[in-house]
């Protein structure tokens, strides 16, 4: 996992990455556009052999964005972000993909979490 420089250099590699499904990363490519982070924003790629294959942003005190994290790296990722934001208290993203990663962190961190919102994208 990386953390960028900068938000255009975040961007530069998380937007064609969350472009694979600009339904899904509603929220991601949003933000991304309206350009707002603040300093405690986190930016994160997640790297293959030098290859970007995911990213990951949150704005506090809103949840962590998880949807752009390939699952793979969910262990990986959360050995990462535990270190550097302990204080991490939620996740968001489609339900399986959150709820993997939630489970990713009990699992190394030992703290619980319970689903507290569900949110649907309708389409008109």
């Amino acid at each position: 996992m990386r953390l960028p420089e900068s938000v255009e250099e975040f961007r530069a590699i998380a937007e064609p990455l969350y472009r694979r499904d600009p339904v899904g990363n509603t929220i991601e490519l949003t933000l991304l556009k309206a350009n707002r982070f603040g300093d405690d924003a986190l930016l994160a790629t997640i790297w293959n052999d030098g290859v970007p294959v995911g990213a990951t942003l949150q704005t506090p005190p809103y949840p962590l964005a998880c949807n752009g994290i390939p699952q793979s790296a969910d262990d990986y990722v959360v050995g990462a972000l535990a270190r550097i934001r302990p204080e991490l208290s939620g996740v968001r993203g489609r339900r399986e993909r959150a709820v993997a990663f939630a489970d990713a962190w009990q699992r190394a961190t030992g703290r619980d979490g319970t689903v507290s919102t569900e949110e649907r994208l309708y389409r008109l």
